[in-house]
């Protein structure tokens, strides 16, 4: 049983971490895997260092970001 968000599956099987079929109110579920802990994730804002590092403006840093600032740099 997945212990953080209690969708009763058990790790590698279909379907964990999608978080139980009824949700109780008041608990939040913090697996990270599930759609509502990745939109929380994903909500999170950049801070202005982390956008100047942003070299194509997608919102994220990742390996393509730091390899075009490697040969700028050069």
């Amino acid at each position: 049983m997945c212990a953080a968000c209690g969708c009763g599956k058990k790790k590698g099987e279909l379907g964990f971490g999608k978080g139980p079929k009824s949700k109780a109110k008041g608990k939040a579920c913090t697996c990270g895997t599930c759609k509502d802990c990745k939109s929380k994730k994903s909500a999170k804002k950049m801070s202005p260092k982390q956008k100047k590092l942003d070299v194509d403006k997608d919102g994220k840093l990742e390996g393509s970001d730091f390899a075009a600032l490697r040969k700028k740099k050069k």
